[in-house]
């Protein structure tokens, strides 16, 4: 072995025996190291290949839109006297849907606040309906 140069005239920090110790390279894994490595890469690589896992997962789901239906609660007590819509027709804001128990006729009812309405348009009447 080549002896050890210290810079500035200072004492080795190692002996030689140390030094021989601690410098010496394993012999196997020059030999063996880069083969070893390939091995253990190629064994990954082979057992991903070998395990599946499912295409379709069986999930329960619950979806909820902002537009799912809503209770409809009346705003006055009374007996329901006749249905206007059917189950899962889509309804929009302001139609009627139903008939309550009444003295009046609803028909004429309904014709009073269509023109109701045709005067607040109009201006003549100031309070919303």
């Amino acid at each position: 072995m080549p002896p050890i140069e210290v810079p500035n005239n200072e004492e080795p920090r190692h002996t030689d025996d140390m030094q021989d110790i601690v410098t010496a390279v394993p012999s196997w894994l020059l030999r063996w190291g880069i083969t070893l490595f390939f091995l253990v890469l190629v064994l990954i690589v082979a057992l991903a290949a070998m395990v599946r896992y499912p295409d379709i997962v069986n999930v329960q789901l619950t979806i909820n839109s902002p537009n799912s239906p809503k209770p409809i609660v009346a705003k006055i007590p009374g007996k329901l006297v006749k249905i206007l819509v059917v189950n899962n027709q889509i309804v929009s804001a302001g139609q009627p849907l139903g008939y309550l128990e009444s003295t009046a006729n609803h028909d004429k009812v309904l014709a009073l606040l269509v023109n109701l309405k045709e005067l607040q348009k109009r201006g003549v009447i100031e309070h919303s309906i």
